[in-house]
C-alpha cells in the first residue's frame, strides 16, 4: 500500500506537530530559592554570623523549608516561643520551637527601653544536603537596630 504525495505530507506534519507539542510541554525547571529570597530575613547577620566560605555556599544553596519562631528576649532566653511562619507541613515545628527556648543571647542589652524585653526572631532554614537534612538557625533581634548587631 503506497501513500499519496499529499497522505505523505499530512503526515509529516502531524508528527512534526506532534513532536513541537511533547516538547513545550514539558514542565519548567524548577526554581530555586535561597536566603535571598525569604522575606525579612537578613543576609548582613549572617555575613557577620558565618565564615567567608560557609558565608558564600549558605547565599547560594536552595533552601528547602523555612520556619520563623517568634518570642521575647529577657535575660539571655527566649520566653512565649510562637511559630509565625511554616513550611514543609509543619514536621519541623517542634524543633524549631525547641530550639528558641534552647538559644541564649549573650551581650544583649537594650538601653533606654522601659520594657525590660525585645521581641526576638528565629528563622530556621532547612537543606537538603548529601548526608541527609541540615538545620541552621539565625537569631534576629526585631526592633531598630538589629542586623546591625553582632550574634
Amino acid at each position: 500500500m503506497t501513500l499519496s504525495v499529499g497522505m505523505r505530507i499530512v503526515t509529516a506534519l502531524l508528527l512534526l506537530l506532534a513532536g513541537l507539542g511533547s516538547t513545550s510541554a514539558a514542565p519548567a525547571p524548577e526554581e530555586i530559592r535561597t536566603v535571598n529570597d525569604i522575606p525579612g530575613f537578613s543576609v548582613k547577620v549572617l555575613q557577620r554570623t558565618l565564615s567567608s566560605t560557609i558565608y558564600k555556599h549558605i547565599l547560594v544553596s536552595p533552601i528547602e523549608g523555612w520556619i520563623a519562631v517568634r518570642g521575647r528576649l529577657s535575660n539571655r532566653h527566649i520566653f512565649g516561643a510562637r511559630v509565625i511562619h511554616s513550611e514543609l507541613d509543619g514536621i519541623y515545628d517542634k524543633y524549631a520551637l525547641q530550639l528558641a527556648r534552647e538559644t541564649q543571647i549573650a551581650g544583649y542589652l537594650s538601653l533606654g527601653n522601659t520594657d525590660p524585653t525585645t521581641s526576638i526572631v528565629i528563622n530556621v532554614l532547612i537543606y537538603q544536603i548529601a548526608d541527609g537534612t541540615m538545620a541552621l538557625s539565625f537569631p534576629y533581634i526585631a526592633e531598630a537596630g538589629g542586623e546591625q548587631l553582632e550574634y
